[in-house]
């Protein structure tokens, strides 16, 4: 297994990887300085868009677009004309809160989770949503912390999300009704008490095992169906915050992390975006939002 820096940047909060198997380009942002960047692991050319605002997560759009989660609303943004507009608004949510974890299920629809913003007071007040591609918006959860973890396995039938929070830890599972996008029979799946780190940005794999960024713990985790570790995978980085399956073979994982302003070390790799290859496991690529 080798581990390598892709990035020249280094990313204060680095969130929301990507993998577009159509273009073969990888997406990320830095969620704090409102950054949506591309990499083509080809070229090895990098670049990044600047939005005015805290920009937690986005997919890709069947039309070329980009569905963009920026503070607490989601606008369409067009990467050939660089024009945005909005989509839909979060109302329901409190004025202190942005949006956070993002992914799309296997109809695309976008499930986004939210939770407190930098420079107010934590508080459980975050919630997770489904965004339809008719502006629909429905609220499924509230009372969490910071909402992470979203995946779904490849048939649809299984749905993830976690709660980073330090006395929470927790991720759950539920069965998924697909053809309704309505998350059923909550149930725990496992508790990072135990483990180095917390569970942030997550994905499943082609045999449904479920992986998670460990923030705080320099740690990847996989888990079986029964929610016991399979594997963990030392990263050298402090904070990594999601993964994803990308390259030819979508037998690549990028990893994006937190740096220097998030964290007291002087680990120069901190905030980097980092990828794991030579490795047994393989993913599938999730599908664009139905836009």
């Amino acid at each position: 297994m080798q581990i390598k820096t892709i990035s020249e940047y280094k990313n204060t909060l680095g969130e929301g990887i990507w993998w577009n198997d159509k273009s073969k380009l990888l997406h990320w942002t830095d969620i704090t300085e409102g950054k949506f960047f591309t990499f083509n692991p080809k070229t090895k050319k990098e670049s990044f868009e600047q939005f005015n605002g805290k920009l937690g997560c986005f997919a890709p759009c069947k039309n070329g677009c980009f569905l963009i989660g920026m503070d607490l609303s989601f606008y369409i943004y067009n990467p050939i004309s660089k024009k945005m507009k909005k989509f839909v608004d979060l109302k329901e949510e409190p004025t202190t809160n942005r949006i956070n974890d993002g992914t799309t299920d296997p109809y695309g629809r976008f499930w986004v989770g939210t939770m407190t913003s930098e420079n107010h007071k934590k508080e459980q007040s975050g919630s997770l949503y489904c965004i339809y591609p008719n502006k629909r918006v429905k609220k499924f959860l509230n009372g969490i912390f910071t909402s992470n973890g979203l995946a779904f396995n490849k048939s649809g039938t299984k749905m993830y999300f976690a709660d980073t929070g330090k006395d929470v830890q927790t991720i759950w599972h539920f069965d998924y009704n697909l053809e309704e996008g309505i998350p059923m029979n909550k149930k725990v799946f496992t508790k990072t008490f135990e483990l180095n780190g917390r569970p942030d940005g997550a994905m499943v794999d082609i045999d449904d095992f479920y992986w998670v960024a460990g923030v705080e713990g320099s740690e990847l985790y996989r888990f079986n169906s029964k929610g016991e570790i399979d594997d963990i995978v030392k990263l050298p980085v402090q904070k990594p915050t999601k993964p994803v399956f990308g390259g030819d073979n979508l037998d690549i994982i990028y990893l994006t992390s937190i740096g220097r302003g998030y964290d007291n070390s002087n680990n120069e790799v901190n905030g980097l975006t980092l990828e794991v290859s030579n490795h047994e496991y393989k993913g599938f690529q999730y599908k664009d939002f139905d836009y």
